[in-house]
Protein backbone atom coordinates (compact mmCIF):
# COMPACT_ATOMS: atom_id res chain seq x y z
CA UNK A 1 0.00 0.00 0.00
CA UNK A 2 1.19 3.55 -0.43
CA UNK A 3 1.31 6.15 1.46
CA UNK A 4 2.28 10.20 1.53
CA UNK A 5 4.98 10.71 4.29
CA UNK A 6 6.01 14.63 5.23
CA UNK A 7 9.46 14.61 5.31
CA UNK A 8 10.47 17.28 7.97
CA UNK A 9 14.10 17.99 6.29
CA UNK A 10 16.99 20.52 6.41
CA UNK A 11 17.59 20.73 2.30
CA UNK A 12 17.12 19.61 -0.86
CA UNK A 13 15.88 15.65 -1.96
CA UNK A 14 17.84 13.33 -2.28
CA UNK A 15 20.69 13.55 0.40
CA UNK A 16 18.70 15.63 3.19
CA UNK A 17 18.87 15.06 6.92
CA UNK A 18 15.12 14.39 8.83
CA UNK A 19 15.18 18.25 10.66
CA UNK A 20 14.90 17.80 14.69
CA UNK A 21 12.50 20.07 15.04
CA UNK A 22 9.06 19.72 13.05
CA UNK A 23 8.01 23.25 13.02
CA UNK A 24 11.21 25.06 12.42
CA UNK A 25 12.32 22.55 9.30
CA UNK A 26 13.55 25.04 6.22
CA UNK A 27 11.46 22.04 3.65
CA UNK A 28 8.09 19.92 3.97
CA UNK A 29 9.47 16.89 1.19
CA UNK A 30 6.15 15.13 0.54
CA UNK A 31 7.27 11.29 -0.29
CA UNK A 32 5.43 8.71 -1.39
CA UNK A 33 6.54 5.21 -0.16
CA UNK A 34 5.02 1.55 -0.95
CA UNK A 35 5.90 -1.43 -2.56
CA UNK A 36 10.35 -0.91 -1.61
CA UNK A 37 9.97 2.68 -3.77
CA UNK A 38 10.48 5.78 -2.48
CA UNK A 39 8.84 8.83 -5.04
CA UNK A 40 9.16 12.54 -4.15
CA UNK A 41 5.88 14.26 -4.38
CA UNK A 42 6.47 17.49 -4.18
CA UNK A 43 8.96 19.77 -2.09
CA UNK A 44 7.15 22.77 -0.16
CA UNK A 45 9.58 25.42 1.35
CA UNK A 46 8.16 25.92 5.07
CA UNK A 47 6.31 29.33 5.14
CA UNK A 48 6.24 28.70 9.09
CA UNK A 49 9.71 28.14 9.90
CA UNK A 50 10.30 31.83 11.74
CA UNK A 51 6.59 32.40 12.99
CA UNK A 52 5.07 32.46 15.39
CA UNK A 53 2.53 28.96 16.17
CA UNK A 54 4.57 27.31 13.83
CA UNK A 55 4.21 24.01 14.55
CA UNK A 56 0.42 24.19 14.40
CA UNK A 57 0.48 26.00 10.93
CA UNK A 58 3.06 23.23 10.03
CA UNK A 59 0.60 20.85 10.75
CA UNK A 60 -1.98 21.85 8.91
CA UNK A 61 0.15 22.37 5.71
CA UNK A 62 1.29 18.51 6.09
CA UNK A 63 -2.60 17.91 6.21
CA UNK A 64 -3.71 19.59 3.13
CA UNK A 65 -1.00 17.65 1.48
CA UNK A 66 -2.47 14.27 2.34
CA UNK A 67 0.05 12.69 4.41
CA UNK A 68 -0.56 9.72 6.54
CA UNK A 69 2.33 10.36 8.74
CA UNK A 70 5.56 13.10 9.51
CA UNK A 71 8.96 12.50 10.25
CA UNK A 72 11.19 14.74 12.04
CA UNK A 73 13.25 14.88 15.13
CA UNK A 74 10.36 15.98 17.86
CA UNK A 75 7.55 16.98 17.54
CA UNK A 76 6.51 19.99 20.08
CA UNK A 77 2.49 20.01 22.13
CA UNK A 78 0.71 22.31 19.73
CA UNK A 79 1.76 20.58 16.26
CA UNK A 80 1.64 16.99 18.20
CA UNK A 81 -1.92 17.75 19.22
CA UNK A 82 -2.84 19.27 15.62
CA UNK A 83 -1.51 16.64 13.95
CA UNK A 84 -3.43 14.14 15.79
CA UNK A 85 -6.21 16.03 15.30
CA UNK A 86 -6.00 14.88 11.71
CA UNK A 87 -4.99 11.17 12.45
CA UNK A 88 -1.34 12.31 11.06
CA UNK A 89 1.34 9.54 12.42
CA UNK A 90 3.87 10.99 14.07
CA UNK A 91 7.20 9.24 13.52
CA UNK A 92 10.71 10.67 15.05
CA UNK A 93 13.61 10.28 12.98
CA UNK A 94 17.00 11.51 12.42
CA UNK A 95 19.97 11.26 10.02
CA UNK A 96 19.65 10.66 6.43
CA UNK A 97 15.77 11.05 5.30
CA UNK A 98 15.70 8.57 2.80
CA UNK A 99 17.04 5.98 5.50
CA UNK A 100 14.49 7.17 7.88
CA UNK A 101 12.12 6.33 5.13
CA UNK A 102 13.55 2.99 4.69
CA UNK A 103 13.61 2.37 8.48
CA UNK A 104 9.74 3.22 8.55
CA UNK A 105 8.64 1.13 5.11
CA UNK A 106 10.49 -2.30 6.80
CA UNK A 107 8.09 -1.47 10.03
CA UNK A 108 5.18 -1.17 7.66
Amino acid sequence: MESIVAVCADGEWPGCNVHPNFGRCKVFHFVRIGNGEIELVKSVPNPFLDSNGAGTSSAGLVAENKAVAALAGQFGPKAAGALSKWGIEMRRASGKAEDALKALQKKA
